[in-house]
């Protein structure tokens, strides 16, 4: 698995479709680092703003990577001269991750090294902050297990990158769904006639849409399921305790890669 994973890094460095995406990513933290500047954006949204984007990156670099190998016949070949189809399907997720970890590092040198002249020390203490690094790393770390396994699934690289987008906008569109659900105010302002003084007054009165509390558990606990929910939930305001998440991430990219394996183990390849 290690001697594969070495190969595929060497393999990398001549690959422009990689090379491509990190000068990608460079620009887009530097983008982001500027228009925050002008917006004056606090220093901490802005180092949690690329968990919003990052799992779409994935999705097309691991789509368009496997297809290719599925397409040429590399990965028949590798299993051809014996390598054990779990150390092909490892040695891919470690090999996925890595370039993951990459685009994130990039992103976050950026905005280290220049966000903080810019904007200015986060507001965060140092224990939050690593628990942010450490949540961010298990979410990518969920976003390669999901489209890893997706993508040996489906074989196609045309298949794959549509059914990957699919998943990683649909798991922005869930968050978005709970969460206006879960930001639903509980009262609202309704003007009223007052019938003594016969002007209008501005009255509250209970939201009907208001959710339960059995309703506002249950999203919670979708939420926690969510690997886009770290970034967003701080976004939103929307209070979610870090070491939930932290286990509940490596709980999914665990699973995941253990149905993934299990799938490709009995798989034919053609």
């Amino acid at each position: 698995m290690i001697r594969l994973f070495r190969a595929f890094i060497y393999q990398s460095k001549k690959d422009k479709m990689i090379l491509g995406s990190f000068i990608l990513m460079l620009v887009i933290a530097l983008g982001i680092l500027l228009y925050s500047y002008s917006m004056k954006n606090k220093m901490d949204h802005v180092m949690l703003l690329q968990m919003s984007f990052i799992g779409i990156g994935i999705a097309c670099l691991v789509s368009v990577i496997l297809g290719k190998e599925f397409n040429e016949g590399t990965l028949r070949n590798k299993l051809i001269i014996g390598h054990k189809k779990y150390k092909v399907y490892l040695a891919y997720w470690l090999y996925f991750f890595s370039l993951s970890v990459i685009l994130y590092a990039i992103y976050m040198l950026v905005i280290l090294c220049l966000g903080i002249p810019l904007l200015g020390a986060p507001q965060a203490s140092g224990q939050t902050i690593c628990l942010w690094i450490i949540s961010q790393l298990l979410v990518l770390a969920t976003f390669v297990s999901l489209f890893t396994c997706i993508s040996f699934l489906c074989s196609g690289r045309i298949i794959a990158i549509i059914v990957n987008l699919l998943f990683a906008f649909g798991l922005i569109f869930l968050f978005i769904l709970f969460m206006g659900r879960l930001t639903t105010p509980e009262y609202i302002d309704i003007w009223q006639m007052n019938p003594t003084t016969n002007e209008f007054e501005l009255m509250k009165e209970l939201n009907p849409k208001y959710p339960s509390p059995m309703e506002k558990n249950i999203m919670y606990s979708f939420l926690y399921l969510l690997p886009t929910s770290h970034t967003y939930a701080v976004l939103f305001g929307v209070e979610l305790k870090e070491y939930i998440l932290i286990l509940s991430s490596l709980l999914s990219s665990t699973i995941i890669t253990l149905i993934g394996v299990l799938v490709f183990m009995k798989k034919d390849i053609k």
